[in-house]
């Protein structure tokens, strides 16, 4: 059996928890985005929210690495 190690936990670790409430409805996919370092969360109640958020942290991120 073929072990694997987890991913160590930083600023770019992040845990998804997605919460489906029908079957058919794929328009709406509510869940949750939180960064474990931080505790930072942000909810969401589809795939484009989700898309939203990360590229909203990509562009804070960025601006932190340019101070």
């Amino acid at each position: 059996m073929k072990t694997t190690r987890p991913a160590p936990l930083n600023s770019e670790s992040y845990v998804l928890r997605l919460y489906r409430q029908e079957q058919d409805d794929r328009k709406n996919l509510p869940g949750i985005l939180e960064e474990p370092v931080s505790g930072q969360r942000w909810s969401f109640t589809n795939m484009s929210e989700l898309k939203q958020i990360l590229e909203d942290i990509e562009r804070l991120q960025e601006k932190t690495n340019e101070v």
